[in-house]
């Protein structure tokens, strides 16, 4: 399982006019059914509600392909690094 310290949830209603910080303890776990991203926010009435994203490996295209379009180098040398690292 893994960090990511940079990332944050933002939330909001969906008539809300803007979004509210949610939270930026995000963690992430691979296994051969996907990547799940794991994270708790607060409840509207109080309390914490955990909310667990997985994402099919069908749908890795499409990750790579935003990620290339926010920032190809970052992209590649994040893709490099896991190959070198999976091959090792």
């Amino acid at each position: 399982m893994a960090s990511l310290s940079k990332s944050n949830v933002l939330r909001a209603g969906v008539t809300a006019a803007y979004w509210s910080p949610g939270t930026s303890k995000i963690s992430v776990s691979g296994s051969k059914l996907g990547v799940s991203a794991n994270f708790i926010i607060a409840s509207k009435g109080g309390g914490r509600t955990q909310i667990k994203v997985n994402i099919n490996p069908e749908d890795f295209e499409h990750i790579v392909t935003e990620m290339m379009k926010s920032d190809p180098a970052k992209a590649l040398k994040a893709m490099s690094t896991a190959i070198a690292e999976y091959h090792s």
